[in-house]
């Protein structure tokens, strides 16, 4: 019997072969579930903030009176966050790096099934992971601190201008609508930058470093650079490295992976070169 060899090669040399793998799409329940535990939390943070906030303006004529106010409050619920966040990362990057993995290996038996592969998590990809994992515990820990900084301001405004409880609880509720939404953003964004990194990882570690850039075609207001062919002067349907990026923001020049722009959901499509002499096993 015998396996196929992958080759890793700049280009297509005489005497190989070269094939597209699958699309690399993250699973749309992993980011979905992310979505509502981040959402579940800022549920939480407007519960007792709303509760705590009214409770002490109804009995407070100025801002200055509640100098220790503020505090208390966010040092509670970041307490409270705190012993929930790296529970809720751990588990989300968990998710992410079983779905990465199943479907890169999928992606990659597309072009042959007799490719070995090795899909274990090497020191890198775990490294990696930890580092995605603190980087989420901070995002979640922020989450009661920023919703405190714009409550704060518009108590602040409500008691100057004089407009009463009324005015300030229909503006708790627009940042708690805000919040929620942003939760949702933060969510899917993670969820595409960590599935990007840990596929591109184990791609490199079975020495494949070619990939075609896939724009979604779902995004209401694309980025032209994005969707566009590199015969437009885009990014769409290009063959580049994982080495050497290509330039995912022309303004900032900044290099990157599909997904690694902010809220991008392009992905990308492993590019695997054989060697036409294959390997007896």
């Amino acid at each position: 019997m015998t396996k196929k060899k992958v080759r890793l090669v700049r280009r297509p040399a005489p005497g190989t072969e070269t094939k597209r793998a699958l699309t690399l799409k993250p699973s749309v329940s992993v980011g979905a579930a992310y979505a509502r535990d981040l959402m579940a939390l800022t549920d939480e943070v407007y519960a007792e903030a709303a509760k705590a906030v009214l409770a002490e303006f109804k009995e407070t004529a100025a801002a200055d009176a509640a100098q220790d106010f503020w505090s208390r409050l966010a040092e509670r619920l970041a307490s409270k966050f705190a012993s929930k966040a790296s529970v809720l990362a751990t588990g989300f990057l968990t998710r992410v790096e079983r779905n990465a993995t199943t479907n890169l290996e999928r992606s990659l038996k597309s072009t042959s099934a007799d490719l070995t592969l090795n899909m274990k998590n090497t020191p890198a990809v775990t490294k990696d992971i930890k580092k995605r994992i603190g980087e989420n515990v901070d995002l979640i820990k922020r989450i009661p601190a920023e919703f405190l900084d714009k409550v704060k301001k518009d108590v602040n405004d409500s008691l100057s201008k004089g407009n009463g409880l009324a005015d300030l609880q229909t503006k708790m509720e627009e940042r708690y609508g805000e919040a929620k939404r942003h939760a949702q953003l933060v969510a899917l964004d993670q969820t595409r930058k960590a599935y990007t990194a840990i596929n591109t990882a184990k791609m490199r570690q079975n020495g494949i470093t070619k990939f075609e850039w896939v724009h979604s075609g779902g995004s209401q207001e694309p980025r032209p650079y994005h969707l566009h062919s590199p015969a437009q002067g885009g990014l769409n349907g290009g063959i580049f490295d994982i080495n050497d990026p290509p330039v995912i923001d022309k303004k900032t020049g900044e290099r990157g992976l599909p997904g690694d722009d902010y809220n991008c959901r392009c992905t990308m499509r492993p590019i695997v070169t054989f060697d036409d002499d294959e390997a007896e096993e």
